[in-house]
């Protein structure tokens, strides 16, 4: 009996969710690589982890993912908005929208995972 990916992984038939996972997204592992296969198992179970709660939400309510998406393109819209306007005021020469592009730079700046690659 040929042995699957995921008894490579050193997963049994028994743990269902990680061996259906991996079972189904065999794709993503490297044949012999254990840390390929880690890596891709910790993505799947991430992934489930978060479709979990989504699930759940369309259950209570089939519009669920129509309802965040409105939330978010609203908060895009403004977000862009605001973007549009502060250019303007760049343009215009506008001390405080300088001051508002140097913050916006630094907070950018700090949200880097390497900061020394910029």
């Amino acid at each position: 009996m040929a042995v699957s990916r995921g008894e490579k992984c050193g997963l049994e038939r028994g743990d269902a969710t990680r061996f259906d996972l991996l079972e189904i997204h065999g794709e993503l592992l490297a044949d012999d690589d254990q840390a390929a296969a880690t890596e891709a198992l910790d993505l799947m179970e991430m992934a489930a982890e978060r479709l979990d709660p989504l699930i759940e939400r369309l259950r209570e309510t089939p519009l669920a993912l129509s309802d965040e998406l409105d939330e978010q393109r609203a908060g895009w819209d403004l977000f862009y908005d605001l973007l549009s306007a502060l250019e303007r005021a760049l343009a215009e020469g506008d001390q405080q929208a300088f001051a508002i592009r140097d913050v916006a730079r630094q907070l950018v700046e700090a949200c880097r995972i390497n900061s020394d690659a910029a």
